[in-house]
């Protein structure tokens, strides 16, 4: 995906900047959001492949921005930051939804790393379900070893013609 835009979500104006000023140099188009809210509207108008959000802000929780984020767009990957980060709101993130939970300061190779590989998964999800439909769309078109597969998860799931006893 060349030049992904990744949307950046914090209430701090300094970290936006700098995240801002670090993607950039790395390649990535990007958009801003002083707040949840805004990024909402910002995910409504214009195409993004990725977020990085704060979860403290004052207008609307990080947390409940990636619930409704999670569900308009279940594929969009989302990292989110915190400087006041625990184990517990990480793994509340990550149950609702989030590829990474960074800590501030952030790392700008550890930044780098998380977004590369949440993108990257993103594209192998979207690859593989393009595949799926293209099968489901035109089996004819599957590997043998997969035409077979199909078959027997077929017939597995078949009712029998006839009940036999044992």
């Amino acid at each position: 995906m060349p030049n992904p835009t990744v949307l950046i979500v914090d209430d701090e104006k300094n970290i936006v900047l700098t995240l801002n000023q670090a993607l950039q140099l790395e390649g990535y188009k990007t958009e801003l959001a002083a707040g949840g809210q805004l990024a909402l509207e910002v995910l409504a108008a214009r195409p993004v492949d990725a977020v990085l959000m704060d979860v403290k802000m004052p207008d609307l929780d990080g947390l409940a921005v990636l619930e409704k984020i999670h569900k308009l767009r279940p594929e969009l990957p989302v990292i989110m930051m915190s400087g006041h980060g625990t184990i517990e709101t990480a793994v509340k993130a990550t149950q609702r939804g989030a590829r990474d939970f960074l800590e501030k300061p952030i790392s700008r190779d550890r930044l780098l790393v998380a977004l590369r590989n949440a993108l990257a998964v993103s594209a192998l999800a979207a690859s593989v379900a393009t595949e799926v439909t293209q099968a489901v769309q035109a089996p004819e078109s599957l590997p043998p070893v997969l035409k077979t597969f199909a078959e027997l998860r077929q017939a597995a799931v078949a009712p029998l013609a006839e009940e036999r006893p044992f």
